[in-house]
Protein backbone atom coordinates (compact mmCIF):
# COMPACT_ATOMS: atom_id res chain seq x y z
CA UNK A 1 0.00 0.00 0.00
CA UNK A 2 2.75 2.66 0.37
CA UNK A 3 3.89 1.96 -3.40
CA UNK A 4 0.01 2.79 -4.16
CA UNK A 5 0.12 5.79 -2.05
CA UNK A 6 3.26 6.94 -3.57
CA UNK A 7 1.80 6.70 -7.04
CA UNK A 8 -1.62 8.46 -6.06
CA UNK A 9 0.65 11.23 -4.02
CA UNK A 10 2.46 12.14 -7.67
CA UNK A 11 -0.58 11.55 -9.10
CA UNK A 12 1.08 8.30 -11.34
CA UNK A 13 -1.78 6.60 -12.02
CA UNK A 14 -5.22 6.29 -13.72
CA UNK A 15 -8.19 6.68 -11.77
CA UNK A 16 -9.85 4.85 -14.09
CA UNK A 17 -7.87 1.95 -13.60
CA UNK A 18 -6.91 0.86 -9.88
CA UNK A 19 -5.88 -2.68 -11.28
CA UNK A 20 -3.13 -1.10 -12.87
CA UNK A 21 -2.21 1.45 -9.78
CA UNK A 22 -1.92 -2.22 -8.09
CA UNK A 23 -0.01 -4.12 -10.75
CA UNK A 24 2.51 -1.12 -10.74
CA UNK A 25 2.33 -0.78 -7.14
CA UNK A 26 3.28 -4.97 -6.23
CA UNK A 27 5.96 -5.09 -9.48
CA UNK A 28 7.90 -1.86 -7.61
CA UNK A 29 7.91 -4.09 -3.78
CA UNK A 30 8.80 -7.28 -5.83
CA UNK A 31 11.90 -5.53 -7.35
CA UNK A 32 12.87 -3.66 -4.25
CA UNK A 33 16.27 -4.91 -3.29
CA UNK A 34 15.90 -8.25 -1.24
CA UNK A 35 18.47 -10.12 1.09
CA UNK A 36 20.95 -12.64 -1.56
CA UNK A 37 20.73 -16.14 -1.02
CA UNK A 38 24.08 -18.15 0.68
CA UNK A 39 26.15 -20.69 -0.38
CA UNK A 40 25.52 -24.27 1.21
CA UNK A 41 26.94 -24.22 4.42
CA UNK A 42 24.89 -25.66 7.17
CA UNK A 43 26.80 -23.85 10.60
CA UNK A 44 24.15 -22.98 12.92
CA UNK A 45 24.92 -18.95 12.42
CA UNK A 46 24.58 -18.94 9.12
CA UNK A 47 21.18 -20.57 8.97
CA UNK A 48 19.60 -18.54 11.78
CA UNK A 49 21.14 -15.51 9.66
CA UNK A 50 19.94 -16.60 6.53
CA UNK A 51 16.08 -17.61 8.17
CA UNK A 52 16.08 -13.68 9.74
CA UNK A 53 17.37 -11.95 6.61
CA UNK A 54 14.81 -14.41 4.72
CA UNK A 55 11.62 -13.40 7.15
CA UNK A 56 11.97 -10.24 6.56
CA UNK A 57 11.43 -10.19 3.26
CA UNK A 58 8.54 -12.20 2.56
CA UNK A 59 5.03 -11.80 3.35
CA UNK A 60 1.71 -11.96 1.12
CA UNK A 61 -1.74 -9.57 1.34
CA UNK A 62 -5.04 -9.25 0.25
CA UNK A 63 -5.65 -6.16 -1.59
CA UNK A 64 -8.83 -4.07 -2.12
CA UNK A 65 -7.66 -0.55 -3.91
CA UNK A 66 -10.66 1.94 -4.27
CA UNK A 67 -10.67 5.12 -6.50
CA UNK A 68 -13.75 7.41 -6.91
CA UNK A 69 -13.35 10.06 -9.65
CA UNK A 70 -16.42 12.48 -11.12
CA UNK A 71 -19.21 10.62 -9.86
CA UNK A 72 -17.44 7.14 -10.27
CA UNK A 73 -16.41 4.41 -8.28
CA UNK A 74 -13.54 2.29 -9.44
CA UNK A 75 -12.41 -0.80 -7.87
CA UNK A 76 -9.50 -3.57 -8.16
CA UNK A 77 -10.32 -6.39 -5.21
CA UNK A 78 -8.21 -9.24 -4.54
CA UNK A 79 -8.70 -11.81 -1.99
CA UNK A 80 -11.36 -11.92 0.85
CA UNK A 81 -11.18 -8.30 1.79
CA UNK A 82 -13.67 -6.06 0.31
CA UNK A 83 -16.32 -3.47 -0.03
CA UNK A 84 -19.94 -2.85 0.18
CA UNK A 85 -21.63 0.52 -0.73
CA UNK A 86 -24.62 1.04 0.97
CA UNK A 87 -27.99 3.61 -0.55
CA UNK A 88 -30.94 4.71 1.41
CA UNK A 89 -30.20 1.91 4.04
CA UNK A 90 -29.81 -0.97 1.34
CA UNK A 91 -26.98 -2.33 -0.63
CA UNK A 92 -26.36 -0.99 -3.57
CA UNK A 93 -23.24 -3.56 -4.58
CA UNK A 94 -20.81 -5.47 -2.81
CA UNK A 95 -17.20 -7.11 -3.75
CA UNK A 96 -17.26 -10.97 -4.23
CA UNK A 97 -14.72 -12.91 -2.31
CA UNK A 98 -12.20 -15.09 -3.71
CA UNK A 99 -10.79 -17.71 -2.47
CA UNK A 100 -8.60 -21.31 -3.71
CA UNK A 101 -9.89 -23.26 -0.91
CA UNK A 102 -10.91 -22.50 2.63
CA UNK A 103 -9.21 -19.99 4.44
CA UNK A 104 -6.96 -19.81 1.48
CA UNK A 105 -7.69 -15.93 -0.42
CA UNK A 106 -6.49 -14.78 -3.59
CA UNK A 107 -3.32 -12.92 -2.23
CA UNK A 108 0.04 -11.10 -3.72
CA UNK A 109 2.75 -13.08 -2.65
CA UNK A 110 6.87 -12.29 -2.33
CA UNK A 111 8.02 -15.72 -1.12
CA UNK A 112 11.68 -16.23 -0.44
CA UNK A 113 14.50 -16.81 -2.64
CA UNK A 114 14.46 -20.39 -1.89
CA UNK A 115 11.97 -23.07 -0.02
CA UNK A 116 13.91 -24.36 3.28
CA UNK A 117 14.00 -26.95 5.87
CA UNK A 118 15.31 -26.91 9.15
CA UNK A 119 16.25 -30.07 10.98
CA UNK A 120 16.56 -28.87 14.70
CA UNK A 121 19.18 -31.88 15.55
CA UNK A 122 21.07 -31.25 12.66
CA UNK A 123 20.83 -27.78 11.84
CA UNK A 124 20.81 -28.71 8.23
CA UNK A 125 19.42 -26.12 5.39
CA UNK A 126 17.91 -27.44 2.46
CA UNK A 127 17.42 -24.97 -0.49
CA UNK A 128 15.54 -25.98 -3.27
CA UNK A 129 16.86 -24.15 -6.23
CA UNK A 130 13.94 -22.04 -7.82
CA UNK A 131 13.35 -18.68 -9.44
CA UNK A 132 10.44 -16.75 -8.26
CA UNK A 133 8.67 -15.17 -11.66
CA UNK A 134 6.00 -12.38 -11.16
CA UNK A 135 3.99 -13.79 -13.64
CA UNK A 136 3.59 -17.08 -13.08
CA UNK A 137 4.52 -17.19 -9.05
CA UNK A 138 6.65 -19.58 -6.99
CA UNK A 139 6.26 -23.41 -6.72
CA UNK A 140 4.72 -24.52 -3.21
CA UNK A 141 3.52 -21.08 -2.15
CA UNK A 142 -0.04 -18.98 -3.35
CA UNK A 143 0.72 -16.50 -5.08
CA UNK A 144 -1.79 -14.49 -7.34
CA UNK A 145 -1.18 -11.39 -9.57
CA UNK A 146 -2.95 -8.18 -9.33
CA UNK A 147 -4.54 -8.94 -13.02
CA UNK A 148 -6.62 -11.39 -11.51
CA UNK A 149 -8.41 -8.90 -9.17
CA UNK A 150 -11.85 -9.01 -9.89
CA UNK A 151 -12.96 -5.26 -11.30
CA UNK A 152 -15.98 -3.10 -11.52
CA UNK A 153 -17.34 0.29 -11.96
CA UNK A 154 -20.31 2.26 -10.40
CA UNK A 155 -21.81 5.21 -9.99
CA UNK A 156 -21.92 6.84 -6.52
CA UNK A 157 -23.75 9.83 -5.21
CA UNK A 158 -23.57 12.32 -1.88
CA UNK A 159 -25.20 10.04 1.14
CA UNK A 160 -23.51 6.61 -0.34
CA UNK A 161 -22.04 5.01 2.11
CA UNK A 162 -18.68 2.65 1.38
CA UNK A 163 -17.71 0.64 4.00
CA UNK A 164 -13.92 -1.48 3.55
CA UNK A 165 -13.22 -4.45 5.63
CA UNK A 166 -10.78 -7.98 5.95
CA UNK A 167 -12.89 -10.88 6.20
CA UNK A 168 -12.60 -10.11 9.84
CA UNK A 169 -15.81 -8.27 9.07
CA UNK A 170 -17.25 -10.53 6.32
CA UNK A 171 -17.04 -13.76 7.50
CA UNK A 172 -18.33 -12.65 11.21
CA UNK A 173 -21.14 -10.14 9.55
CA UNK A 174 -23.87 -10.68 7.44
CA UNK A 175 -25.11 -7.83 5.30
CA UNK A 176 -28.70 -7.44 7.10
CA UNK A 177 -26.05 -7.10 10.67
CA UNK A 178 -24.43 -4.79 8.65
CA UNK A 179 -27.14 -2.62 7.54
CA UNK A 180 -28.75 -2.31 11.12
CA UNK A 181 -25.63 -1.20 12.81
CA UNK A 182 -25.21 1.60 9.77
CA UNK A 183 -28.60 2.94 10.25
CA UNK A 184 -28.65 4.95 13.18
CA UNK A 185 -25.09 7.08 10.87
CA UNK A 186 -27.76 7.78 8.40
CA UNK A 187 -30.68 8.50 10.40
CA UNK A 188 -28.36 10.57 12.97
CA UNK A 189 -25.84 12.31 10.73
CA UNK A 190 -23.02 10.68 12.99
CA UNK A 191 -19.20 11.04 12.22
CA UNK A 192 -18.75 7.89 9.52
CA UNK A 193 -15.43 6.39 11.14
CA UNK A 194 -16.55 6.21 14.74
CA UNK A 195 -19.74 5.06 14.82
CA UNK A 196 -18.69 2.18 12.16
CA UNK A 197 -15.56 1.17 13.89
CA UNK A 198 -17.93 1.39 17.73
CA UNK A 199 -20.64 -0.43 16.41
CA UNK A 200 -19.27 -2.91 14.62
CA UNK A 201 -15.93 -3.96 16.46
CA UNK A 202 -18.06 -5.56 19.58
CA UNK A 203 -19.72 -7.65 17.20
CA UNK A 204 -17.17 -8.66 15.17
CA UNK A 205 -15.01 -9.56 18.38
CA UNK A 206 -17.79 -11.49 19.57
CA UNK A 207 -18.74 -13.58 16.71
CA UNK A 208 -14.85 -13.99 16.15
CA UNK A 209 -12.57 -16.75 16.74
CA UNK A 210 -9.51 -17.05 15.77
CA UNK A 211 -9.50 -14.71 13.35
CA UNK A 212 -7.86 -11.24 13.82
CA UNK A 213 -10.68 -8.05 13.47
CA UNK A 214 -9.24 -5.60 11.12
CA UNK A 215 -11.12 -2.14 10.00
CA UNK A 216 -9.71 0.24 7.62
Amino acid sequence: MRECEKRVSSGDFDPKRPETLLEKAFKATAESPRPVGMHRYNTEILLYSYLNQQLASLGSSTACVLVVHQEMLYSANLGDSGFMVVRDGRVLTKSEEQVHYFNAPFQLTLPPEGRYLVSRMLYLLIIYESSFDICSGYRGFIGDTPDLADKSEIRVQKGDIVLLATDGLWDNLTEQHVLDQLRPLIEEKATVQEHVLDQLRPLIEEKATVQEVCLF
